[in-house]
């Protein structure tokens, strides 16, 4: 009895002994693959667990008859639709997806969520793609059936659908021809038999809006980012018409008024900024409507019986949002709005009511409603920050610096708690694109970084970023791209000036775009980044394109220059990233999704493969089942993020 309780104590000490040396760990998601990653301490997935507990929600679409919303939230495991039949009212799940049906954070107007009510809101359409390879296919749920029916061929890549007027039919873009080209289709979700080519088009066109008599669809070609044409296409016969003059300029919003005569129009034609315009259809000229907002306009709805035209002003990287009575001509900016930025505009039908989405530095995502007639504004959702106290969380500072040319950049810079004293680490995260544009929002488990560790975040907007003037965006183009580097080496100075700020501490990341802007930071400047972070990026521009989806190609090439030109693919080698591995002087954690058809997965494979020839071990994830990004899985999201919290206090002590 003695000897098997000796063992006994002897096992449990063991296991005791065994723990202390061992804590728990976050387990590695099934379908990583990790190289280099030490063992992620669950307590410290605990510590970040109150800043991961928020929830968001994006407006979607609204019921074609009643008033009900429907928006894209995750209440579970995965993003999902569901139907709210009145403010703050317990959602109803509409969509039972093993995979997420878009995400909760809204784009535009243009792309309204993921899912949409059909069958005069007895149905739920919405689009999903295969573990992140961003080939989306459109899906109908009918009544009390939890199975999707698949209303796209399954291969290609489509998206983009607009409802009729009469809400029978949608056109939408497909490159299911060729897998090239971006075509026009139309079909009703009702009967998918139905579906047929309108217009076989070269390049990308989205669809925009259909006439009130649903004659023609308004189509957007896409040429470049600073180069954009409008079209109308006749639905019966597919005959296509350029509304828009042969000037290199952009053209975007695109609805149809009232009486199908005139088209409400953004356009960069007459200056730096996208104003709001209108087309006349029959003389094909454009009057400018908002002369004296010297910022872009972004997106633009017409309410149903075409009174109020709603419009979206990025102003200093705020969304907000005007209203423009088309009776009178009188434009005022909208009364009551709750703090925050606006994206996302739709009206209901039928009525003077409009949703849009709007977040703030202390607010998730969430669609409101904004009734024109007497300004009331009610929440819909009750997405919220969890155990988060959001008087703790920081405003967004907007800062300024000079480049090498003079040249003013900006950005917007969060600040932890004044508890923490003295020079403060400093977070460098830089936004993809490259034409994104950083603006003040809620940054969700990122203010565990701020709270809890005493980091200073910075979102810089260098040369290139959208929302400052077409001129600022082609400032990085083709042979230019070493500038917006050099942006961020000048705010490395500004960072060093700055008492509050520890120069020697400070870490880079980008997702995307942004990757290749911190790898060639990292190359540049060894000795001032302590540590990077790597995103699903870019480590070499001519490799890229040469990789990269034939829909993607054309687009790209206007940005960056054409990898078959000698001298192009030349200067692209030359400030290549993966040529420049031995010059990196800091630890990296590079992240990619193996089925990512944005940047593919080569891209970071090869950087891998140059830092480990350099003599360094870099800490590695891949996910064999996420594309451009881990938002679609939670546990690959949620492991990463831990882990590069971990790498950061590695690697800034």
């Amino acid at each position: 009895m003695r000897n098997g309780v000796t063992r006994l104590l002897l096992c449990v000490t063991s296991i005791v002994a065994g723990a202390a040396q061992s804590p728990p760990a976050v387990p590695v998601p099934k379908a990583a693959e990790v190289e280099n990653i030490p063992p992620v301490p669950q307590a410290l997935a605990d510590a970040i667990a109150p800043y991961a507990s928020f929830r968001q929600a994006a407006l979607a679409h609204w019921h074609p008859t009643a008033r009900r919303m429907l928006v894209n939230t995750r209440l579970g495991e995965t993003f999902q639709a569901y139907s709210i039949d009145a403010p703050q009212r317990e959602p109803i799940q509409m969509t039972f997806q093993s995979r997420s049906v878009g995400t909760a954070a809204p784009v535009s107007s243009s792309t309204p969520g993921a899912a949409w009510f059909a069958e005069n809101g007895r149905s739920v359409m919405f689009r999903q793609d295969e573990n992140g390879n961003l080939l989306f296919q459109l899906y109908l749920v009918r009544p009390g059936e939890r199975a999707a029916v698949l209303l796209t061929d399954g291969k290609s890549r489509n998206g983009a659908p607009v409802w009729s007027t009469k809400g029978d039919r949608i056109a939408y873009h497909s490159t299911r021809r060729d897998v090239r080209d971006r075509d026009i289709w139309v079909m009703n979700p009702s009967d998918k038999s139905t579906d047929r080519l309108l217009a076989q088009v070269p390049g990308a066109w989205d669809p925009l809006d259909w006439s009130p008599d649903d004659r023609y669809v308004l189509a957007l070609e896409t040429v470049t980012r600073a180069e954009t044409r409008l079209w109308q296409i006749d639905v019966q016969s597919g005959e296509r018409v350029r509304l828009t003059p042969d000037v290199q300029a952009a053209y975007g919003g695109g609805v149809y008024d009232a009486n199908g005569k005139s088209v409400f129009i953004t356009t960069d034609a007459d200056g730096e900024f996208r104003r709001l315009a209108r087309l006349d259809l029959a003389t094909r000229s454009i009057q400018t409507l908002t002369p004296k907002i010297n910022w872009d306009v972004e997106e633009v709805a017409l309410s149903s019986d075409g009174r109020w035209l709603a419009f979206i002003v990025n102003d200093a990287g705020i969304g907000t949002l005007h209203l423009l009575d088309t009776r009178s001509g009188r434009i005022a900016r909208a009364k009551g709005m709750p703090a925050g930025s606006v994206q996302g505009i739709e009206w209901r039908p039928g009525t003077t009511e409009l949703a849009f989405n709007l977040t703030s530095p202390k607010t998730p995502w969430n669609p409101f409603s904004l009734d024109v007639r007497n300004s009331k504004v009610e929440r819909w959702t009750r997405a919220d920050t969890g155990g988060v106290d959001v008087s703790r969380l920081a405003d967004a500072e907007l800062i300024r610096w000079k480049s090498f040319d003079g040249r003013q950049i900006s950005g917007f810079m969060y600040r932890p708690p004044a508890s923490f004293t003295g020079p403060r680490p400093v977070l460098i995260n830089i936004h993809g694109g490259p034409e994104s544009q950083e603006r003040p929002r809620f940054l969700g488990r990122s203010n565990y970084l701020l709270n809890e560790l005493g980091m200073t975040i910075i979102y810089p907007n260098v040369r290139g970023s959208s929302g400052f003037g077409k001129s600022f965006l082609a400032l990085d183009n083709g042979l230019l791209r070493e500038n917006a580097v050099k942006d961020l080496g000048a705010l490395l100075d500004w960072i060093a000036s700055s008492k509050q700020l520890d120069a020697s501490r400070v870490t880079i990341a980008g997702p995307s775009y942004g990757g290749l802007m911190a790898l060639s930071v990292a190359a540049g400047n060894p000795g001032r980044v302590r540590c990077v972070f790597d995103g699903f990026g870019i480590s070499n521009i001519a490799t890229f394109l040469e990789r990269a989806q034939p829909a993607i190609r054309p687009v790209r090439r206007g940005e960056y220059g054409d990898e078959s030109d000698p001298t192009t693919r030349a200067f692209m080698e030359r400030i290549a990233p993966v040529n420049h591995a031995a010059k990196i002087a800091a630890p990296l954690f590079i992240v990619h999704g193996k089925n990512d058809p944005a940047v593919p997965f080569q891209e970071s494979e090869q950087m891998v493969a140059a830092l480990k020839k350099a003599g360094k071990a870099p800490w590695v994830m891949y996910a064999t089942n996420a594309g451009h990004g881990f938002a679609d899985n939670r546990q690959n999201d949620e492991y990463s993020f831990y882990a590069w919290v971990l790498f950061m206090q590695t690697y800034l002590k």
